[in-house]
């Protein structure tokens, strides 16, 4: 095998690789489990209310997209969490999805809603979206990010709000220049 020949032959770089990789691992695993953990956890929203993850699991429940079916069809900038749902269940197109070959794709799904307004804004604009869907209440990223805002009812130039879909989910109209 490689390791016995390498090992034969003194050098010891997979063995050592092999231990600096496990030991990586092992001081890392708490952070990632914390970083995980603040995710999830319950956060305090200015409606009084509380959100956690959960809210975005919950978003990706057939029925609820299936509320977006009676809106004109339309290219839909979504977390990633939830584009696939929408691509399957309705005639809009989706934007992002963690399973997409582009990088874009990838990033728009997760940068644009744990970003600033300028951010989600600039994405708007460069990807041509129609609309802006969020789930209602959710937590998107460290706070401040505008998704969250505009997720708790926050109002916004240029994004007004679809009425007809399931209340769990907030679809906003974006304006064209």
């Amino acid at each position: 095998s490689l390791l016995a020949a390498r090992k034969a032959s003194g050098n010891a770089t997979v063995p050592t690789l092999a231990f600096l990789a496990a030991f990586a691992l092992t001081l890392l695993s708490p952070t990632v489990f914390a970083q995980a953990k603040r995710y999830l956890a319950p956060t305090p929203l200015a409606n009084g209310g509380a959100t956690t993850a959960v809210a975005l699991k919950t978003c990706r429940d057939p029925e609820i997209s299936r509320s977006l079916t009676h809106v004109a069809p339309g290219l839909v900038l979504a977390s990633s969490n939830i584009s696939a749902p929408l691509l399957l269940l309705t005639d809009h197109e989706v934007l992002t999805g963690p399973y997409h070959r582009s990088e874009d794709a990838i990033i728009d799904g997760l940068r644009a809603f744990e970003s600033d307004e300028a951010v989600l804004r600039e994405t708007l604009a460069r990807t041509d979206a129609d609309y802006l869907l969020l789930c209602r209440d959710a937590r998107y990223g460290p706070p401040p990010s505008f998704a969250t805002t505009l997720a708790q009812g926050a109002d916004a130039p240029g994004l007004t709000p679809v009425s007809g879909v399931d209340p769990k989910l907030l679809l906003l109209r974006v304006a064209k220049p």
